[in-house]
């Protein structure tokens, strides 16, 4: 329409002046001029307008948890003393954003007006956004032209992991609060005293029970339990072909969340955990106590299943590398039989594993959820019924 106008105008305007030259006549000049001075002064109104349009923008929060909303408002403004005939007012948001607001908008402004829009924006998955970004066309009183306006300051937006409240938390209390025996000599369980025995060189002079040492004349020393720590190891399958087994983007969201409630309920109970992510960035995590959480929602929240590498083969490599931990929490979109394979063999050489599974348990193979009960492999299908977000 615009441009079939300005064409209109244009040949218009060339044949005014081919028969005033041929002619001679003076009303043509004129009718020549006065388009021109027409198409001149929609020209400078536009130029106008394109100097006196000004946005601002704002959110009502920058930082916010996967399925919250925010609001994004826009305060549009024409300084001009002419009123803008007409603008095209366009909103950019992320794919993985929504509203149920129109991203276009079309307005008249009178002089020195200003107009108010408001977007209530959707968040249902985590990340690092940039939103705020607007393009305005403006148009001249005749619709013959057009100028665009970018307006590219773009506000931040973190939305992190939903964190969420579990009608139940499979872990039993040994991953949780327990210690192992063990052989070497790692960390004594002052709590609990297994023998007091003369003393001895070498021996720590912290251990000495001083009362009995009175009572006898005699030093001796406390000899205590050795355990290891309870420690939790949380591993999160971030590999892109889980997403041609079926996976979603809600899947992937439903995943992160599961993994950031589990290390918020550990670290909270001051349990030594690591988190290792298997997409491309390969982050390890550790953390000792809740003022740790901080770095793993900040590593969760920008977390992608992008991983090339395969999964089983990347966990044995962990294994390898890191031994023993009370407990391999491994999370995953499919039970697949390779992971079950691996799972026998790493429980044969007394590695503790516990997986949770997000694909439906309807959706497994009766084979792979056979020898799920006959090795007795600690795997649990995640559904509604076990979760109860808050």
């Amino acid at each position: 329409m615009k441009r079939a106008s300005n064409v209109l105008i244009m040949v218009i305007m060339g044949f005014l002046l081919i028969f005033a030259l041929m002619s001679g006549s003076r009303e043509l000049y004129y009718l020549f001029f006065l388009s021109l001075i027409f198409r001149i002064a929609m020209s400078m109104i536009l130029e106008h307008n394109f100097k006196n349009i000004f946005i601002i923008y704002y959110t009502s929060a920058n930082v916010i948890e996967a399925g919250d909303n925010i609001n994004m408002e826009y305060k549009v403004s024409n300084t001009s003393y002419l009123p803008i005939a007409h603008a095209k007012i366009e909103f950019f948001l992320s794919e993985k954003l929504n509203t149920e607001s129109s991203l276009k908008e079309v307005a008249y402004f009178k002089n020195y007006q200003m107009i108010n829009f408001s977007k209530a924006i959707k968040c249902p998955y985590r990340g690092y956004y940039k939103i705020g970004k607007v393009r305005v066309t403006l148009f001249d009183p005749m619709m013959l032209s057009t100028k665009i306006m970018a307006f590219d300051k773009e506000i931040d937006l973190t939305v992190h992991p939903k964190i969420w409240h579990m009608s139940e938390m499979p872990m039993d209390t040994r991953d949780l609060h327990g210690t192992l025996k063990s052989h070497e000599k790692t960390v004594e369980d002052r709590t609990n005293i297994i023998n007091i025995r003369p003393f001895e060189r070498g021996d720590q002079l912290k251990n000495i029970h001083w009362k009995l040492s009175a009572k006898l004349e005699s030093f001796q020393t406390k000899e205590f339990e050795q355990t290891l720590s309870a420690r939790f190891f949380i591993i999160l399958n971030g590999s892109i072909s889980q997403f041609k087994e079926g996976m979603s983007y809600q899947d992937e969201e439903n995943m992160v969340s599961y993994c950031a409630t589990y290390i918020k309920y550990a670290l909270e109970n001051n349990i030594q955990t690591k988190l290792m992510l298997t997409d491309k960035s390969d982050a390890l995590i550790e953390g000792k106590d809740s003022n740790d959480f901080e770095k793993v929602i900040e590593a969760l929240t920008g977390f992608e299943s992008n991983g090339e590498n395969d999964f089983v083969n990347r966990l044995q490599y962990l294994l390898n590398r890191n031994g023993h931990y009370n407990t391999y929490y491994l999370i995953t979109y499919k039970a697949s039989a390779d992971l079950m394979d691996f799972l026998q063999h790493s429980q044969r050489q007394g590695f503790n594993f516990k997986v949770a599974v997000f694909k439906a348990k309807a959706s497994t193979s009766p084979e792979i959820l056979a020898l799920i009960e006959k090795e007795h492999l600690d795997v649990t299908f995640v559904n509604r019924e076990v979760i109860t977000s808050a």
